[in-house]
């Protein structure tokens, strides 16, 4: 088969999964989830009210158009049944918010200069341990008008970060997730979550890591591949939109 007519038979495979998961599901919890996708993607365009403010929160904008499109891709993806590739995505999603909050308060001064958790995570650079904030301290000893433009255009923080990325000995100074995580906590960007560091990362994050490589063992023995048996079909859909709704419902507990 050519390559064209191999990703052709794939694509009408994936319709005809939908087309099954559209028929059999309950259509109540499809339009829960659907609306929850709707309110997901629409509630931070909403408090945008001028270009200013566009521009202003711009880092953590990047990061929310990219979660929202991996959220409503994980749910395509599980509606197709390729259930671990959903939990992969999402938990992606998951990511890119706590990223795109975090690149936001380090373009903002206030926040900088509270940022203690990153101050914390110093890295062997050379002889030197060296932070993130370190690195924003030398740059700014170079482009002094940086900082206004920090402010102005908060997505501008990439491009003062980006050779941190260009050679592996520099990146270490950039937090990893769970550093992030817990720099936006203590920024109180998560409030009124209650205790956020665990209930995002002990639970949510480990949830959906561990839905992503999903066992076969000790589930459906009838199973017939490539399709798989519709009970466990329905025991896995159902698992996955519940979970969607916790993660980004704010009348969740």
């Amino acid at each position: 088969m050519k390559p064209a007519d191999q990703i052709i038979f794939d694509a009408r495979q994936d319709r005809e999964n939908l087309r099954q998961t559209v028929r059999r599901a309950d259509q109540q919890s499809l339009a829960q989830v659907l609306g929850v996708l709707d309110l997901f993607g629409e509630f931070f365009p909403s408090l945008l009210g001028s270009i200013d403010g566009v521009h202003r929160l711009s880092a953590f904008r990047i990061y929310y158009n990219d979660s929202v499109h991996l959220a409503r891709r994980a749910w395509i993806e599980t509606t197709c049944f390729y259930y671990g590739v959903g939990h992969a995505l999402l938990r992606n999603a998951l990511e890119s918010l706590i990223r795109g909050a975090f690149w936001e308060g380090m373009a903002h001064k206030q926040f900088r200069e509270e940022a203690h958790v990153v101050r914390r995570t110093g890295q062997k650079i050379g002889a030197e341990t060296r932070t993130l904030l370190d690195w924003f301290t030398d740059f700014f000893k170079h482009h002094a008008d940086a900082r206004d433009t920090l402010e102005q255009v908060s997505a501008s923080v990439f491009d003062m970060t980006s050779a941190l990325f260009s050679e592996r000995s520099l990146s270490k100074v950039a937090p990893n997730f769970k550093k992030m995580l817990e720099q936006v906590a203590a920024w109180e960007m998560l409030k009124p979550m209650e205790a956020p560091v665990p209930a995002i990362h002990e639970h949510l994050y480990w949830e959906l890591s561990k839905d992503a490589h999903l066992i076969p063992s000790g589930l459906e023995p009838q199973m017939e591949f490539p399709h798989i048996h519709i009970s466990l079909r329905s025991k896995l859909h159902s698992s996955f939109s519940p979970l969607l709704i916790r993660t980004y419902s704010h009348d969740s507990p």
